[in-house]
C-alpha cells in the first residue's frame, strides 16, 4: 500500500453518490426531464452572486441548460416575478441586475 503523496488531499466520494442520489428526483423546471442536474441562476455575471443570495435560481437539465432562448425566457419570466412581488419598476430591475431583458 502506497500512502499518500504530502501535500495531497483523500477525496471522499461519499459525498458525490449522495448529492447523486438527491438530484435523481428533481425534473427539470423547464421540460420536467429527470434528472435536473444544474442550478442556473437567472443572471449572471456582475449579477450572479446576488442571484444565489436572494435564491433567484432554478433546476435545469443540460439540455435546457445549454438554450439561450430558454435562458432569455426565463430572464423575462423572473422579472415579470421580481416585478410582481416586490412592486418593482423597469429601473428598480435595472438596479438590481443591470439590465431589463423585455
Amino acid at each position: 500500500m502506497q500512502l499518500p503523496k504530502e501535500g495531497t488531499k483523500k477525496h471522499n466520494n461519499n459525498r458525490h453518490k449522495a448529492n447523486k442520489r438527491i438530484t435523481e428526483y428533481i425534473k427539470c423546471e423547464v421540460c420536467g426531464k429527470l434528472p435536473a442536474v444544474e442550478t442556473h441562476e437567472i443572471w449572471g455575471g456582475s449579477s450572479r452572486n446576488k442571484c444565489m443570495e436572494n435564491k433567484w435560481q432554478v433546476k435545469i437539465c443540460r439540455t435546457c441548460h445549454n438554450d439561450s432562448n430558454i435562458k432569455k425566457n426565463l430572464k423575462i419570466e423572473w422579472q415579470a416575478k421580481l416585478m410582481k412581488w416586490f412592486d418593482w419598476s423597469e429601473k428598480d430591475i435595472i438596479n438590481e441586475v443591470g439590465k431589463y431583458e423585455i
